[in-house]
C-alpha cells in the first residue's frame, strides 16, 4: 500500500491498521514505515488503547475511539506533545449523532484536539423489493444468512443511496467556513475559519425576524477577509416587539452553504403572566379529545440496544424495557381545581397544574419526581389526543428539521406549516408513536422515505419532534 500510494498528495499519514491489537510486530513495521517514508506520520489506535500515553514507537497521533469529551478535554492538561484525533466517533447508526456540538466546542477550543471521524459516511445496503412491490434496502439476515450482523452494517450518515439523514445537518453547520458573533448594539463579526482561501465565492445575506415574521433583510458587504480574519458590519435593525432574531445566510451561487441565527435582547420586558385562577372545567374540550398524560416512552434507536443484533446491545434498551416504560399505567393519586397528580408505580410521579389568565390563556405546568434509582428515561413529556379535523398545523420554534435537546446547534427558530408525516403502521403497532416492538421498528422504519433538504428554510417543515 504504501508503494502504491506513497505519491498520492492526499495522503496526510499512514495507518498500521484497525482493530488488530498491539505487539511488536506493529513496532517493526512503524520503523520500516518512518525509514520508507519519513515525510508522513504514523497512526495507530491499537497502539494507544490501553494507555493513551503509550505506543509512542507506532503512532504520532493519540487516536482514542469513540472517548467522551470529557476524556478529551482532560487530555489537554497532559505533557504529551502529539495532537489527539479521535479515529472514530459520533456512531452514526439510526437516529443518533448527539453531542456533535459538544465535540466540536472542545475541538475549537484546544488546539491539540484537531477532530475527528463519525463513524460513518453511508449506509451499507442494497436496493431490493419486497412481496408487495415496496422498495427497501436490504442487509444482513435479507438474504437467508446465518450468522448475520442484521443492521449493524447501516451506520451511516447518509443513506446507501446518499440521502442525508438528518443529523447532517447538525455536521454540516459544525463544520461550516464561516462564524457569526455580535459585537453589543447591531455590530456584528464575520469570521473566516478557512485556512487558505477567503470568503470572496461567497454571497452573505441577513434578516431580522420577530415571532417569526420578517421585519427587515438586507445584503452584506463584500466578503474578501483572509484566511483567519474578520469583518465587523453594523446592520440597521428597527425597532420591534417580539422575540427577535438575526439570521445570517452565506450562498455559494445557489446552494445555502452556511448560516448562523442570533438572538437578540427584547425592545421591553416580557409580560409575566399573572397567578390566574385554577382551570375548573376539563382543558379545551371544543379542541382536545385525550387530556394530557406522562409519557416517558420514545421509539428506540439502534445505538440505543441494537434491538436487531442481541449479542451486541451494551445500551440502555434493555434496562427500560425491564422498568415497563414501553407501557406504564397510571393511576390517579388525586384531583382538585386545576391540578392533578398521577403516579406510575416504581418509576415516577406526575403532577399537573392548569390556570387560566385574565386573557383566556392557560398555563400549564408539569412536575415529573423519578423514584429513586430511575435516573435515565428516553423522554420525559406529555402527550395529548387533540379532536378529528385539527389536520393544518403551523410551527412556531426551532427547526425545520428534528430539534434534539442535543442536536440543536443547525436549527433556527422561525414559523412555518408543519408537513403531512408517514405513518408506517403494521396491523399491531405504528413506528411513529413508539408501539413497535424493537424487530417490527427497525423493519418498518427502513422502508420509511427520508428526503429531507439541506439548509434552513420554512417552506416546508418535515415534522416537529
Amino acid at each position: 500500500m504504501v508503494e502504491r500510494d506513497k505519491n498520492h498528495p492526499s495522503v496526510i499519514l499512514w495507518s498500521l491498521g484497525n482493530e488488530s491489537g498491539y505487539g511488536l510486530n506493529h513496532d517493526a513495521a512503524a520503523g520500516w514505515l518512518r525509514k520508507r517514508d519519513p515525510s508522513r506520520p504514523l497512526h495507530y489506535e491499537g497502539a494507544i488503547a490501553r494507555d493513551w500515553s503509550g505506543g509512542r514507537a507506532a503512532t504520532d497521533v493519540v487516536c482514542p475511539m469513540y472517548a467522551d469529551v470529557d476524556s478529551i478535554v482532560r487530555f489537554v492538561e497532559t505533557d504529551d506533545p502529539r495532537p489527539l484525533v479521535l479515529c472514530e466517533y459520533s456512531h452514526a447508526m439510526g437516529n443518533s449523532n448527539g453531542g456533535l456540538a459538544d465535540y466540536w466546542d472542545a475541538f475549537r477550543t484546544h488546539g491539540c484536539l484537531q477532530g475527528g471521524f463519525i463513524w460513518e459516511w453511508a449506509d451499507h445496503g442494497i436496493d431490493a423489493v419486497d412481496e408487495n412491490g415496496r422498495a427497501y434496502w436490504a442487509y444482513g439476515g435479507d438474504f437467508g444468512d446465518e450468522p448475520n450482523d442484521a443492521n449493524f452494517v447501516a451506520d451511516g450518515i447518509v443513506g446507501p443511496d446518499r440521502v442525508p439523514h438528518p443529523a447532517l445537518h447538525e455536521l454540516k453547520f459544525l463544520a461550516q467556513p464561516v462564524e457569526v458573533t455580535r459585537r453589543g448594539g447591531n455590530r456584528f463579526r464575520i469570521a473566516n475559519r478557512r485556512n487558505f482561501t477567503t470568503l470572496a465565492d461567497l454571497r452573505g445575506t441577513w434578516e431580522l425576524t420577530a415571532d417569526g415574521d420578517v421585519v427587515a433583510d438586507g445584503r452584506l458587504p463584500a466578503l474578501r477577509m483572509a484566511p483567519g480574519a474578520s469583518l465587523d458590519v453594523e446592520l440597521r435593525l428597527p425597532q420591534s416587539a417580539g422575540e427577535r432574531f438575526v439570521t445570517f445566510r452565506f450562498h455559494h451561487d445557489d446552494d445555502l452553504l452556511a448560516w448562523q441565527q442570533i438572538a437578540l435582547p427584547p425592545r421591553q420586558r416580557s409580560r409575566r403572566p399573572g397567578r390566574g385562577t385554577p382551570l375548573e372545567e376539563p382543558l379545551l374540550p371544543e379542541l382536545v379529545l385525550e387530556p394530557p398524560r406522562l409519557q416517558l416512552w420514545r421509539a428506540p434507536t439502534d445505538n440505543d440496544g441494537l434491538p436487531l443484533v442481541p449479542n451486541k446491545s451494551p445500551g440502555p434498551l434493555g434496562r427500560w424495557l425491564e422498568l415497563g416504560l414501553d407501557r406504564i399505567e397510571l393511576e390517579l393519586v388525586s384531583e382538585r381545581r386545576g391540578r392533578l397528580v398521577h403516579r406510575a408505580p416504581g418509576i415516577a410521579t406526575h403532577t399537573h397544574r392548569y390556570r387560566l389568565l385574565p386573557d383566556g390563556e392557560v398555563v400549564v405546568e408539569n412536575v415529573v419526581e423519578l423514584e429513586r434509582g430511575v435516573d435515565d428515561l428516553p423522554r420525559i413529556g406529555v402527550v395529548m389526543t387533540l379532536r378529528p379535523g385539527l389536520e393544518r398545523l403551523e410551527w412556531y420554534g426551532r427547526g425545520p428539521w428534528e430539534a434534539y435537546s442535543d442536536r440543536l446547534a443547525s436549527t433556527t427558530v422561525g414559523r412555518g406549516p408543519v408537513a403531512a408525516r408517514l405513518a408506517v403502521r403494521s396491523p399491531t403497532c405504528s413506528v411513529l408513536n413508539g408501539s413497535c416492538p424493537p424487530q417490527a421498528s427497525a423493519a418498518a422504519s427502513r422502508r420509511t422515505p427520508n428526503r429531507p433538504t439541506m439548509g434552513p428554510q420554512y417552506s416546508a417543515l418535515p415534522g416537529v419532534t
